[in-house]
């Protein structure tokens, strides 16, 4: 389906190959060759790992009945031979029981469905990179979403300030330390206080989680959350309150410290996409088990996951923290690891199945089974419905061609089929396989 139109204003981003339906534009192209976003696109189909376990079994398979068959045809002929005498016949058995051997339909079962599968996917802007994620996803019974950039817009807003020094330099301070961390934070922070330029910093650190730190005009700045602070041995004495309040809100709370003296908390939020609440209804309505994921703290994150009627939350301060809780989680649930090129977690290899929510701009890591190239948390089902239909066809076709071999080798080793029949058999066989397999591109999944 054709993308709806989009209004484009001074500084928008557009792509070659869009259609001026109204006005005129000025363009600068900033992208050519395998830099566009064409190019990367064609990249990630070429190294799609279209193989799965599943089929690997089944040429396996198709492998073993083309030997088997010759020796059965073989045995077929001889039998007819010796009990009948009738050299036509025993050449006609024999024909027809290689002819029906001929395992075309099996070999197609598969890599049919699933290339017809992946093209679907990819008009609704998902790539599948490997294969085997259609038959995983219909395993799985566990999303554990990282919140940034997923459920949310992934665009930071600063919402409040609380400072006991200017305001101002509370901001240039926070943008520059930020700036090696979160750009996007670091040039929201930036245009709020009005400037155009970072400050140096020096002895820059980050901690996953937790929060940053480094030297600004020889002042040691920390910059993180609650958690980070008492570890510093931090007072927050007469801002804890207004922390609190952010946090309940469902804001995160950037703590800044000066020389171990906090001095303010900025309060940013990430506002919700708008299907993010519809589409956690329906994975709910379809038994999924839900999981919020963030490094930010827990108040925050308890807030935001009650706005979306998630009751398992889980906070992560340290790498060797994440890891723990991704396995205990595999060891009791199958998981789908969702998250967003512009988080810092990082786990979506460690799942059973990982997803990355892109955009027109972001290609995930490379790491990843499914690729979303659109902002909407409405793709996450549209997987699960795609991968649902995939399973089904596959089933469909490994049971008429497996269900043509076995009924029609008998019949032909008897002599109740004749090698021309024996042949339009198998065509039509073939045909039902390829047939069955394009009727997906008709399949209603939204």
């Amino acid at each position: 389906a054709e993308r709806a139109s989009q209004e484009k204003k001074v500084g928008d981003l557009l792509f070659a190959g869009s259609i001026v339906q109204e006005g005129k534009l000025v363009i600068e192209v900033t992208k050519v060759g395998k830099d566009t976003y064409l190019s990367k696109i064609l990249d990630i189909i070429k190294s799609q790992r279209i193989k799965t376990p599943l089929q690997h079994k089944v040429n396996l398979i198709s492998k073993a009945l083309v030997p088997a068959m010759m020796i059965f045809s073989a045995l077929s002929f001889v039998a007819w031979l010796i009990f009948t005498q009738d050299l036509t016949q025993a050449l006609n058995s024999a024909l027809a029981v290689l002819v029906i051997g001929c395992p075309s339909s099996l070999a197609l079962a598969i890599p049919l469905v699933l290339f017809v599968g992946s093209g679907v996917a990819a008009r609704k802007g998902i790539v599948v990179r490997n294969g085997d994620a259609f038959q995983t996803m219909n395993e799985i019974n566990k999303l554990v979403f990282e919140k940034k950039g997923t459920l949310t817009r992934g665009d930071p807003i600063v919402s409040y300030i609380t400072s006991n020094i200017k305001e101002k330099e509370l901001l240039e301070i926070t943008a520059s330390l930020e700036f090696l961390n979160d750009p996007l934070l670091a040039k929201e922070l930036l245009e709020r206080a009005g400037l155009k330029r970072y400050k140096k910093v020096e002895n820059y650190q980050s901690f996953l989680g937790k929060g940053v730190e480094g030297e600004v005009d020889k002042k040691k700045i920390l910059i993180g959350n609650k958690a980070f602070m008492a570890e510093r041995s931090i007072s927050l004495k007469g801002l804890e309150a207004r922390i609190n309040e952010y946090e309940d809100g469902g804001k995160e709370a950037l703590i800044v410290a000066i020389n171990k003296r906090c001095v303010g908390v900025i309060a940013i939020s990430d506002e919700l996409k708008e299907d993010a609440l519809s589409t956690i209804m329906r994975l709910q309505k379809m038994k999924y088990t839900l999981v919020l994921m963030s490094s930010e703290d827990e108040r925050s994150l308890k807030a935001t996951a009650k706005r979306l009627n998630i009751s398992e939350i889980i906070t992560l301060n340290s790498p060797e923290e994440t890891l723990k809780k991704i396995k205990e989680l595999q060891s009791l649930s199958h998981i789908a690891f969702i998250e967003s090129p512009l988080g810092s977690i990082k786990v979506i290899s460690k799942g059973n199945i990982g997803i990355v929510m892109g955009n027109e701009s972001h290609f995930g890591q490379g790491t990843e089974d499914i690729l979303v190239t659109t902002s909407s948390v409405e793709s996450i089902i549209e997987i699960v419905k795609i991968s649902r239909k995939v399973q089904k066809k596959i089933r469909q076709n490994l049971f008429w061609a497996f269900g043509y071999n076995l009924l029609a080798i008998p019949l032909a080793a008897v002599g109740l089929l004749h090698p021309l029949f024996a042949e339009i058999a198998m065509v039509a066989s073939t045909l039902s396989v390829f047939i069955n397999s394009n009727l997906l591109r008709n399949a209603r999944i939204s």
